[in-house]
Formats: structure tokens, sequence, C-alpha cells
């Protein structure tokens, strides 16, 4: 937790603070201020830096009454990631307007959320069970009514890329392995289709299966896993990670992590930002203020465990 908290303030110190104060970003901002009225930057860095928390970047422990605007990139502003400035400039292309799906999971206009929730909490081999997994996409389906649920033994690869097409809004509460020597084989653990039951075999859907893909109308994808936007650090600047495949396959806005993650602390803040994207399930997904959400679901993260930056600092969200 030391070498964490240290590296922030190192950060804001080094290069976050600097960078906020030279583009004018010179106050403090609260959760009682809308989307609106937050400034937004992006951060693409390259080479090792992209394994770092730049939207954390800060003394996060500093004592508030010491005056003046506080020094942490989250006080300041709403952060995105973007593995290049093309991919950025895709992810704000124009919107399709396109007909409504019928088929796997699909809904009427108007009626449920058009969103996918997947989950995998006993994938064989992995080192252990996901114990909040079922809780998390039990509390985000009361979130998201009409949400298409894909659980064991049904959630194996070709099941989910079959549904993603019918899909805007894909969430995943899963493991995920990142391969050092082969970048394209990391991916999400779901079942294979011989697998039968929680504890059946394991398939992965990997960076090279899901940046293949060009789905019209992929809106937001939500990886409640580890460790999907690591690569390897001879291939950082090519982004051949797990975050970046679901960019490339045309989802606008995904939210990824930079390091394994408590599975408890990672259903509170996939819950605290549909608890906001859905104004408390009153709405459908509000995904443009998606950035937004997270901040804030980070910001309840810090203020529950602000010694603990491991547990909140990891989630990241990527594009437009």
């Amino acid at each position: 937790m030391r070498v964490l908290t240290e590296t922030l303030e190192w950060q804001w110190d080094r290069v976050a603070g600097p960078v906020l104060e030279r583009i004018g970003l010179t106050r403090s901002f609260g959760p009682e201020d809308g989307p609106g009225e937050w400034p937004r930057i992006w951060w693409c860095p390259a080479g090792v830096t992209a394994f770092l928390p730049w939207h954390a970047s800060g003394h996060h422990q500093e004592d508030a009454t010491r005056g003046g605007p506080a020094r942490t990139v989250m006080d300041r502003a709403v952060s995105s990631w973007t593995p290049t400035i093309r991919a950025l400039a895709h992810a704000r292309r124009p919107a399709r307007t396109t007909a409504p799906v019928t088929g796997f999971g699909a809904t009427a206009p108007g009626t449920g959320t058009g969103a996918l929730l997947v989950d995998m909490a006993r994938p064989a081999g992995a080192p252990r069970p996901l114990r909040h997994v079922t809780t998390e996409i039990e509390r985000l389906a009361v979130l998201l009514p009409g949400a298409t649920r894909v659980g064991p033994p049904h959630s194996t690869p070709r099941t989910v890329l079959d549904g993603l097409p019918a899909h805007p809004v894909v969430h995943f509460a899963c493991h995920a392995v990142s391969e050092w020597g082969a970048p394209g084989r990391s991916g999400l653990l779901l079942n294979d289709d011989g697998g039968s039951g929680r504890d059946g075999g394991t398939a992965r859907l990997t960076v090279d299966a899901i940046s293949s893909l060009h789905i019209k109308g992929a809106d937001l994808a939500y990886l409640s896993a580890c460790s999907t936007t690591l690569t390897n650090q001879r291939l950082v600047d090519e982004s051949v990670h797990i975050t970046a495949g679901f960019l490339l396959s045309g989802y606008r806005r995904v939210i990824g992590t930079l390091w394994p993650v408590d599975d408890t602390a990672a259903a509170e803040i996939a819950v605290d930002f549909y608890t906001r994207l859905t104004e408390n399930g009153g709405t459908a997904p509000q995904t443009g203020d998606s950035a937004y959400a997270l901040h804030l679901a980070l910001h309840q993260g810090r203020a529950r465990r602000p010694w603990a930056p491991s547990l909140w600092a990891a989630h990241l969200y990527a594009g437009a």
C-alpha cells in the first residue's frame, strides 16, 4: 500500500500536477458538481508510463484543512484514457442510427436496457473463485431491468460473441489472464463449449477474437476483471490488451483495470457506477455519462478506503 501511495504522489509532483497547472486546471471540484461542470482530460501514455494510474495521481491522504485546491487529479478533472489518438477519434465518431435488433436477448424499443451481463465465478484452473461475482451480477440486474444474463454453463465465448451485436452494453464479471509472450491470447475466462456447470472446462474470449469483430452500435463494455489493460512491456505502444480489444471491435466506451482487483471492491465500484448511470435503476443506462459515473464511483471507493488505493485506483475509463 505504501509503495502505491508514494507512487501516486510522485506522479503528481513530477508529471500530473505540472500538466494540470499548465493547462489551467487549478481548482477543485466535488461530487455536487454535475458532469457538465467538471473538465475532462484524456491520458495517452507511452512506453512504461502506460502501466501507471495517471487518473489517480495525487496526495490522497493530505489534510483537507491545509488550504488551497486538492493536489489530486481526481479532484480537478474527469480522466479518460486512450491507447492512441487515432483510437480516440474513432471512439468519438458520429453515432449510427440502426434498426432495432431482434434475436438473442433483444428488447423492443422502450423496453429493457439492451444490456448483456456475463458472469463466470469459478473457471477451471483459476487460482480462486470470485466470491462476490454472483452478488455483483444480481445487483446489476436490478439496476438494468430487462438485461440478458448469461452464466455458467452457457457463458461460452461463442454464446457471448453471438450475443454482443444485440446488446449495446455488456458487463463481464469474471477472471482474466494476460499472456506476456502472446498478448493476443490474453482474454476473459469463460466456459468452454463442453463445460457442464460451474466447475466445467474453461475457454478464453481472447483479444484476437474480440478485436477482429466490427460491431455496429457497440456502446459500453465494462470489464470487471483483473489486469485487462496489462500487456507485454515490449508491445505496450501497440496496445495489445483486452481493454483495447473492445475499443477496436467498435465499443465507444470501455472500463478496464490496470492490475489484479479485489472482487469485493470491484463489485462495489460496479454497483456505484451503474447506480449513477441509471439514476438508481430509473432509466436506461445514460452511457454518455460513463466517464463521469466511473469518476464518482472511484471517489466513493476512495472515501471508503483512502488508505488503500490498490482497491480503487486500478479502474480506468477508455474511449469517448
